[in-house]
């Protein structure tokens, strides 16, 4: 069969000439956009290597695991979680306490501006249906909205009613799929806002709508989406419910707060250029803030990031606060940049701060609150503060071949290393400053073995570690992503890969899987050998069309080619077979053990690629006999030789492996 062929492609965006274009690996942040930046030449590569479609197989049952650490790192702590924090209008705000899985108890509080808890109600407990990504909204009487929506955007979303006598209530199914976002007035209305990709041709047109619905669901008022009409939604992110029926809704591209009246017409736009005088970096969300105002926050503040819809902006005409106050009117009052006491950044509180009283402000990080002013010290009133010896939020994991772990801790950036039976084997600590957001960190297996963390999600900077401690050095030459068994380092490099031999030496390899040029290496590992394994991803899909990149004619996809590429080379760097898998695998992980390859990402189901014949097939974990089920938040990894899949449940930090098949055992499609 032969390689699909590559197609001149004009570079045109959305129907108009686009004059330049920059390339970037995909990370899906809680918005889902996708960045892009510069990349130097390419060369040539190996030959092209046979390649194979690949042919889905149903389902693959594995049996019992078997537990290596119940609860890794020790006990759980016992701290309350803290799940949602929200104004409630009156200077005071709403806490949601606990209830992270299944069975454990909801308890609401309300704060005061100086950070005292007052009385508590216990809600009951999170409902068995609730699956998904959760919003909390709390209304006037007591009650909470629990809104999951659907890990897919196929998926509708579903409403619960928890009340303060543990009851919890279903509303009918609802017309919105996708939820991104949601709000709700005291009077039990609430506002979804929703994205779905919706597929045309080669193309995935991204379509959002603004719901409003009464206390009972059913729908009031919809607003829909149109690039050239102001009126309407375009890349909206965020939104925000006023006290007077209205309803701001935050715009990425346009870099806007839309404002809607209480029966969904538009009332007035607000420019966030013109408001706060410098241009935004990266909008990330929106919130209630002092006096009636608006927080808005944005992520990785000063880093140069190319605008989703047009040139990249000079330095000195952005701000790099994470964090904005306007008034009532959209006036600036204060330009914020949150900071803990040992003068590190807090910056992930920026996103998840909102307004009480005159100028103070509440934020939460899942294990503490942390009150602040306008000057941006945050001091923590209900929890404990952050420290590196302790694993409070388990963010991100990566195994090595042999089972042991490598975990990121969300609160202090620390990784911590585990063995396969869950013992501790030490803590790998960051320096002050070393984030410029803890939340989008990548975590990797360095080439000698111990963690990689990349600080940013706009620039190539990491830090190194050669042994438990703290840090030894902050790179900015590229990501490194695998070793090979000559001791070349493989580091993401643009849309390809950059290979640096052991004197310091680096060739530029943009090979595609199909022997063309990459279009965008987004994963990279080795097995136990040094043999290489790569991930290159469908074309960038960008604000609903599509953007090939670089824009070498003889190097773009074809046009109706929307297919992922993963290629096997030996330990030579010589093609073996590559497989086209049509679909888009951006966020995934590829892993590659016996004769098996593992596609895993953050909250995805995942799957094993037979090698021998390109069959893949979705793997069905059960949990452990008489427990809980298997925490969504999984982990998962392959082993060197193929016989075992790892997992790591963040939430219930259980441990686990199970036994995978051979190969060639298993009955084909």
């Amino acid at each position: 069969m032969d390689a699909p062929r590559a197609r001149a492609h004009t570079g045109r965006i959305a129907g108009r000439a686009h004059p330049r274009a920059a390339a970037a690996p995909l990370l899906l942040l809680a918005v889902g956009a996708a960045l892009l930046l510069a990349c130097a030449g390419r060369s040539a590569g190996p030959e092209p290597a046979p390649w194979m479609e690949v042919t889905p197989a149903g389902p693959l049952v594995l049996g019992q695991p078997e537990v290596r650490a119940p609860h890794l790192g020790g006990a759980q702590p016992t701290r309350e979680s803290i799940l949602a924090l929200a104004a409630d209008g009156s200077g005071s705000a709403k806490v949601l306490f606990g209830g992270s899985r299944q069975g454990a108890p909801l308890v609401a509080a309300t704060v005061d501006p100086a950070g005292s808890v007052g009385a508590r109600a216990t809600l009951g407990a999170l409902p068995d249906a609730a699956r998904g990504r959760f919003f909390w909204l709390p209304l006037g009487d007591g009650t909470w909205w629990l809104v999951a929506s659907g890990i897919r955007p196929e998926l509708p979303t579903r409403v619960f009613r928890l009340g303060p006598d543990g009851s919890a209530e279903e509303l009918p199914e609802l017309a919105a799929f996708g939820a991104i976002a949601a709000a709700a007035w005291p009077d039990g209305r609430f506002a979804l806002l929703c994205e779905n990709a919706v597929a045309v041709g080669a193309e995935r047109a991204r379509r959002w709508s603004l719901v409003c619905f009464d206390d009972r669901g059913t729908e009031l008022w919809r607003v829909d989406s149109d690039r050239d009409d102001p009126a309407k939604l375009y890349t909206p992110i965020a939104l925000v419910a006023a006290a007077d029926g209205r309803l701001a809704v935050l715009e990425h591209v346009r870099e806007r707060i839309q404002w809607y009246g209480p029966g969904g017409e538009a009332l007035a736009s607000w420019d966030l250029h013109r408001a706060i005088g410098m241009a935004p970096d990266y909008l990330i969300g929106l919130a209630p803030g002092p006096d009636g105002g608006l927080l808005v926050s944005q992520i990785a503040p000063g880093h140069p990031m190319p605008r989703p819809d047009g040139p990249q902006r000079p330095a000195e005409t952005r701000f790099t606060e994470p964090l904005v106050w306007l008034d009532g009117e959209g006036h600036l009052v204060a330009r914020i940049e949150p900071r803990h006491g040992n003068g590190a950044p807090a910056l992930a509180l920026a996103g998840r701060a909102v307004g009480l009283g005159s100028d103070h402000f509440l934020a939460a990080d899942g294990e503490a609150l942390y009150r602040f002013d306008r000057t941006g010290a945050a001091l923590p009133v209900v929890g404990t503060a952050v420290d590196s010896a302790r694993l409070d939020d388990p963010r991100a994991a990566v195994f090595d071949g042999q089972g042991a772990v490598f975990v990121l801790d969300g609160r202090s950036g620390a990784v911590h290393h585990f063995t396969a039976e869950g013992d501790p084997a030490g803590v790998f600590e960051p320096q002050v400053g070393d984030f410029a957001a803890v939340d989008l960190v990548e975590l990797e297996v360095a080439p000698g073995g111990g963690p990689v963390l990349r600080t940013s999600a706009t620039s190539p900077e990491w830090i190194e570690f050669r042994g438990p401690g703290p840090r030894v050095a902050r790179h900015t030459d590229g990501f490194p992503l695998a070793v090979d068994a000559r001791g070349h380092v493989w580091r993401r490099a643009g849309v390809g890969l950059e290979r640096w031999d052991p004197t310091g030496a680096r060739e530029t390899l943009e090979v595609r899987a199909d022997g063309g040029p990459a279009r965008v290496a987004i994963h990279a590992s080795a097995d136990s050998e040094g043999a290489l394994t790569v991930l290159d991803m469908a074309p960038v899909a960008l604000e609903g069309c599509l953007c090939f990149l670089p824009v070498d004619p003889e190097s773009m996809p074809g046009a109706d080619d929307t297919a992922s590429y993963i290629a096997l080379w030996d330990r030579e760097q010589r093609p073996l077979v590559s497989f086209r898998v049509p679909r888009d695998l951006s966020g995934k992980r590829v892993e590659r053990g016996g004769g098996w390859l593992l596609l895993a990402g953050e909250g995805r189901t995942p799957e094993l690629l037979r090698i021998a014949d390109g069959a893949l097939f979705n793997l069905e974990l059960p949990a452990p006999t008489g427990t809980a089920p298997l925490d969504p938040r999984l982990r998962v990894g392959l082993s060197a030789d193929g016989r075992s899949l790892f997992a790591l449940e963040l939430g219930q930090r259980r441990l686990l492996r199970y036994p995978l098949p051979d190969p060639s055992s298993v009955p084909g499609p």
